[in-house]
């Protein structure tokens, strides 16, 4: 548990509340091998996609709107709210938010490097 954690978020067991027993009763962590695994990235815009035939209409915009996660502000537990959250958790939630925008927007203005050809009707 202690190296999931600093692996999420760095350093950040050492500023945590001990784990109560009984709720360590509750947690299980298990490790999962992946043998194979697909996803669809887009890394880049698709301005090639359009000299290929694909962006004909005069009337309707092209391109990508870059998306990223953002994380929220933290919400507390209720037991003591009047304690503040630690400077080392705001740093990392702003640097991770910061972090996905800029890798969006940075792809969102790059090139795709290979562009695709419309087929022909058969």
């Amino acid at each position: 548990m202690h190296l999931l954690t600093n692996h999420m978020c760095r350093r950040r067991w050492s500023s945590v509340n001990e784990v109560a027993p009984e709720a360590m009763k509750s947690v299980q962590i298990i490790k999962v091998t992946v043998r194979t695994a697909s996803a669809k990235i887009r890394a880049t815009n698709i301005n090639g996609l359009e000299k290929a035939g694909f962006g004909e209409r005069d009337d309707v915009w092209t391109g990508v709107i870059p998306l990223y996660e953002v994380l929220g502000e933290p919400a507390d537990s209720g037991y003591f709210p009047e304690r503040p959250v630690q400077k080392e958790l705001v740093d990392w939630k702003r640097e991770r938010n910061d972090e996905e925008r800029k890798y969006a927007e940075l792809v969102a203005q790059k090139p795709n490097p290979s562009p695709v050809t419309k087929s022909k009707p058969s």
